[in-house]
């Protein structure tokens, strides 16, 4: 014989699987708007000409700027080791981006 349940613990249960099915839903949208790099990556994949167009722009800034930089450095030990920092650490970002936002099946070599 099946036991006998109460009307109220019934409409309890109900309520708190409806609760936790609410909740768990908060939760996926907030790790969804959180999670910066899969975020960056899904934009990535769904535009990358926007990105490109981004890292052109950057890039040629860059190249306007740096040598106003290295002109206005006292030449001293200063320059040199901004000079030697910035070639040092172009490639290294540049693959530690493609690392990070391009499938591996799609890096560039």
């Amino acid at each position: 014989m099946a036991p006998i349940v109460p009307h109220g613990i019934t409409e309890l249960k109900t309520r708190l699987a409806e609760n936790r099915r609410r909740i768990s839903e908060s939760l996926d949208a907030i790790e969804t708007r959180v999670n910066l790099p899969q975020r960056l990556k899904n934009d990535f994949q769904a535009s990358p000409a926007k990105w490109i167009a981004l890292a052109a722009g950057t890039g040629f800034a860059a190249k306007k700027l740096l040598p106003l930089l290295f002109r206005l450095a006292r030449p001293t030990l200063t320059r040199s080791a901004l000079h030697t920092a910035t070639l040092t650490a172009m490639p290294l970002i540049a693959d530690a981006l493609r690392q990070r936002f391009l499938p591996p099946s799609r890096t560039l070599t």
